[in-house]
């Protein structure tokens, strides 16, 4: 569990690593919903698809051959994997 601070202009300071977690960045929109007197609900407001194209760049490999890909399966099925 990670604690976020109340800074004294009323804004909450999210740390570091929950922001990288969640790919926030300054100008994102959240929602806050209150449970209870003691539990508050924050939530990633939804993007739009025209702002998180791209996001999964970093993980795209080249495009495999369909035989590439029916030998991958063949491995996972060997390995118990799939």
């Amino acid at each position: 569990m990670a604690t976020a601070t109340v800074t004294p202009e009323g804004l909450i300071d999210i740390p570091m690593d929950i922001l990288e977690r969640l790919q926030l960045h300054a100008g994102d929109k959240l929602e806050i919903e209150i449970e209870n007197e003691h539990v508050l609900k924050i939530f990633v407001k939804s993007r739009k698809i025209s702002e998180i194209a791209g996001m999964l760049q970093p993980y795209i490999q080249e495009p495999l051959t369909l035989e590439e890909i029916d030998a991958r399966v063949e491995n996972g099925f060997c390995r118990g994997d799939l």
